[in-house]
């Protein structure tokens, strides 16, 4: 089954991380941008819609929002239900990382995987450079 995959976000925020991808793991195929209230009048309903018009119905779609509760997220929210859709949101470079990685993966391995490197993605270096220093100190 192909899968396609939507980025989607408020303003630039979809483009900006995508070409991130770009520079690091090249161009990868069936990546649908959704960059939303960029332009006076959009709907965010219409583009969205648009662009599920350009994914085959038998494709699996892995949508990615940039915030839970916000409006691009609550309209792709509509979709859940429809056989092969899965929704994240959250939206960050490690996890786009490892989803075009493992791209091969089951959809629910796949996510499962985001979601438990997810966990240990956020770091504060501080703490983590005095943590490594306290150890070079007990030596």
């Amino acid at each position: 089954m192909e899968r396609h995959y939507i980025l989607a976000s408020h303003g630039m925020f979809s483009q900006g991380i995508y070409d991130s991808i770009r520079i690091i793991l090249g161009e990868k195929k069936h990546v649908h941008l959704i960059t939303a209230y960029v332009k006076d009048g959009q709907d965010i309903s219409d583009l969205i819609k648009e662009t599920m018009k350009k994914i085959p119905t038998d494709a699996e779609i892995i949508a990615c929002t940039d915030l839970f509760g916000g409006s691009v997220n609550n309209e792709l929210m509509k979709y859940i239900g429809k056989e092969h859709f899965h929704l994240l949101t959250g939206m960050n470079l490690p996890m786009l990382m490892n989803l075009f990685l493992f791209s091969d993966e089951d959809a629910d391995k796949l996510i499962r995987r985001l979601f438990t490197e997810a966990k240990t993605g956020i770091m504060y270096c501080n703490e983590t450079v005095k943590g490594i220093s306290s150890q070079e100190d007990e030596f």
